[in-house]
């Protein structure tokens, strides 16, 4: 399995949505994702999942991704600054 990961945006302020999206190719073609970022993030699950962030500060993304016996863990390509409303 090969995936990645990014961002719909780098900057947002205090409780606006993050759209983050991974992809991933590879595998048995069916995936299974687990977003293992931030707090806000930690535990979602599905391709893209939304965060709203409560805490200003630079934010990470993650995502573990599955396809029968195979994962991965992936690191987004890009980060979100979150900044006060």
């Amino acid at each position: 399995i090969t995936g990645s990961c990014v961002p719909d945006k780098t900057k947002a302020r205090i409780g606006e949505t993050v759209v983050w999206t991974a992809t991933a190719s590879g595998g048995g073609g069916e995936y299974i994702y687990t977003w293992t970022g931030d707090d806000e993030q930690s535990g979602k699950t599905g391709k893209s999942t939304g965060v709203a962030y409560a805490t200003k500060g630079s934010k990470d993304g993650s995502v573990r991704i599955s396809s029968g016996a195979n994962s991965i863990e992936v690191t987004c390509s890009e980060h979100v600054r979150v900044s006060e409303k």
